[in-house]
């Protein structure tokens, strides 16, 4: 279980990416049928605009503003003041 939380925390791009194709899935799955194509790639947009964009920049501010140290140390750079 650590080894899990460990991949997901530090492949947390790919991990955003993967949850943003799930939740446009559910997505789609709740929708009236039939499905458009425009629907799909709205779905399919939106979702990875909110996850993997939006998520993952805010996971970025989280890391680099109060974890700086962590952060640093994982990317192999020396802490800036």
């Amino acid at each position: 279980m650590n080894t899990m939380i460990r991949l997901v925390l530090e492949n947390f791009t790919l991990s955003f990416l993967v949850l943003g194709l799930l939740v446009s899935g559910i997505s789609l799955w709740k929708q009236k049928r039939p499905l458009s194509a425009s629907i799909i790639i709205e779905a399919l947009f939106a979702y990875f605009l909110l996850f993997s964009i939006g998520c993952s920049f805010f996971y970025n501010f989280m890391m680099h503003s109060f974890f700086g140290e962590t952060a640093a140390r994982y990317i192999g750079w020396e802490q800036s003041p």
